[in-house]
């Protein structure tokens, strides 16, 4: 898979896992500011390029997903499934591409 394409699902992950739906103002600001530090390249994109950068043959990537809220603590019930998602999408995307 070319660079464009893989930069491109970058780019379509990014935006679902920064949607402000609490409008909380400060997720959209924060990613921004980052993404300009990072080159104004997907973030997901560089994580997994990182990753495959980093990890050696037969190392594990942690995901923590479903972390409590605060005020009433219960944890997020779309975390485990989002990551589940998300970590099956990057080794995909891995697999195809070698970033």
């Amino acid at each position: 898979m070319e660079e464009i394409r893989v930069l491109d699902i970058g780019e379509h992950i990014d935006r679902l896992i920064t949607t402000d739906v609490h409008t909380r103002k400060f997720i959209i600001d924060l990613y921004n500011a980052a993404r300009r530090i990072q080159g104004d390249k997907p973030i997901t994109y560089l994580a997994a390029k990182r990753i495959l950068d980093e990890l050696k043959g037969g190392e594990t990537v942690l995901m923590l997903v479903g972390f409590p809220t605060f005020g009433t603590y219960i944890g997020e019930q779309d975390g485990p499934v989002g990551g589940a998602i998300l970590a099956r999408t990057i080794v995909e995307l891995i697999m195809m591409s070698k970033l």
